[in-house]
């Protein structure tokens, strides 16, 4: 009899929480929007990443990749300018011993240089004289012609006619001079005592069938002392 009843009361209040459960439920549908089937039956989606934020998202990932586009682009088309320095040509020039010298020979043949020049001495134009070389085939002088340019630019003659039969060997050198000077060398031509040589901004012309195929420029040659060079491609200095 005990038994039996403990059982019934037993099943009294597990009745009676079911039913407030019930009504729990059925409380909460009422406050709510959704209904009861949507709430028994509905799930929740959680999301874990990246969330989409819809079409906006889109438009800034596109125009952050056409910003890249024309970045790249502006990268691309950048020109880098250097700066190109060239050297024009010029007389060959040096300076020794406060003496000027350029020369500007024309490389064509027969192979005709001046190498050496003095400008006289402490008395006038004595000692004056030009020393010419060949470096290329004998030649004849017959058309040549040896001139003088002033600082002014005016040019005279100094021997043109004088050379006669004359000719120059291959590596060999002749001594032409004004016809005052005094030399202890073989003279081959003279030009008239007064077309001297300037001993300062003077230039000898060498022509060939009236081509100039040497000029010598100074500034200075000191009195008493000529100008030099050993070879065509030589450096002019003071002969000491």
């Amino acid at each position: 009899m005990k038994r039996f009843l403990s059982l019934k009361r037993a099943l009294h209040v597990i009745s009676v929480t079911a039913l407030a459960v019930l009504f729990l439920f059925f409380l909460n549908n009422l406050l709510s929007d959704r209904s009861i089937f949507q709430n028994l039956f509905s799930t929740k989606k959680v999301f874990v990443g990246t969330f989409d934020v819809g079409e906006d998202n889109k438009e800034i990932s596109k125009s952050s990749s056409r910003a890249k586009e024309y970045s790249a682009s502006l990268s691309a088309n950048v020109i880098t300018k250097k700066k190109v320095i060239t050297k024009t040509s010029e007389k060959i020039a040096s300076v020794v011993s406060s003496t000027k010298i350029s020369e500007s020979p024309t490389r064509i043949n027969p192979k005709l240089y001046i190498q050496e020049i003095q400008a006289g001495n402490e008395v006038g134009a004595l000692n004056e004289f030009v020393r010419i070389c060949n470096y290329g085939d004998p030649v004849s002088l017959k058309d040549f012609s040896l001139k003088k340019k002033s600082s002014t630019g005016r040019e005279e003659g100094l021997i043109a006619d004088q050379w006669g039969s004359l000719k120059i060997e291959k590596e060999n050198c002749i001594y032409v001079a004004n016809s005052s000077a005094i030399l202890s060398v073989s003279i081959s031509a003279q030009w008239a005592k007064s077309h001297a040589l300037a001993e300062k901004n003077n230039t000898l012309l060498l022509y060939y069938n009236n081509t100039l195929i040497d000029e010598v420029f100074w500034n200075i040659i000191p009195k008493g002392k000529s100008i030099i060079r050993e070879s065509v491609t030589s450096t002019w200095h003071v002969k000491s």
